[in-house]
């Protein structure tokens, strides 16, 4: 089993374990780690508002995720209802597992992250409306069923990620133009979070 979810810098990673994985393994808590990826720092009132849970129960996930080393407080006020939460660079990488505890976890960490990203992209066609028309067109989705070897399959998700790089590399050179953007969103040079899923997987089940 091969699967991929890459925050800023994998070198930093914190360190992966059961435990961790089954506290990440949750749609709710993966919406929030994509959601600081996107935006930096958030509080957990706009946190909850984007995944839609109360901020009591942002703030439970919020203490669980910063246990395991995928968040952190940037910076603190007088109230907790303050704070700057922030990702932790580096993101979720799980290789080729055989077996025990730790697959279990990670395929409970699968079911959330491909969960979470369904949520994400399903919240699209409902707001696209309000965005200007060069956004709608730029956006997409699409899908392909092609007939591979796993050689092939190994090659083309190989070109897809170097694709990704590609683009990564150039929304890093954006990133202080982002931070500090005067633009409004009609505005040719607007900066906007953007959201790639990659997934490139055999069908899972075959008829009878």
């Amino acid at each position: 089993m091969t699967a991929v979810t890459q925050g800023d810098d994998p070198n930093i990673t914190p360190e992966l374990s059961v435990d961790a994985l089954l506290k990440l393994a949750n749609v709710v808590r993966f919406r929030i780690y994509v959601a600081l990826r996107a935006f930096g720092t958030l509080r957990a009132r706009q946190l909850a508002e984007l995944t839609g849970v109360t901020e009591t129960s942002m703030n439970r996930h919020l203490d669980v995720m910063r246990e395991v080393g995928f968040v952190q407080v940037s910076q603190t006020g007088k109230t907790r209802q303050s704070w700057l939460w922030s990702a932790v660079p580096g993101g979720v990488r799980v290789g080729r597992i055989e077996g025990g505890e730790i697959q279990e976890a990670a395929l409970e960490w699968l079911r959330a992250v491909s969960g979470g990203y369904g949520i994400i992209a399903s919240q699209w066609p409902s707001v696209a409306a309000s965005w200007p028309q060069t956004w709608q067109s730029a956006a997409e989705t699409s899908d392909w069923v092609m007939h591979l070897t796993a050689q092939q399959l190994d090659e083309l998700a190989a070109d897809l990620r170097a694709v990704a790089m590609k683009w990564k590399r150039a929304s890093e050179a954006n990133e202080t133009a982002w931070s500090d953007q005067q633009a409004e969103p009609g505005d040719p040079d607007w900066i906007a979070p953007v959201v790639v899923i990659l997934t490139a997987i055999p069908y899972p089940r075959r008829p009878q």
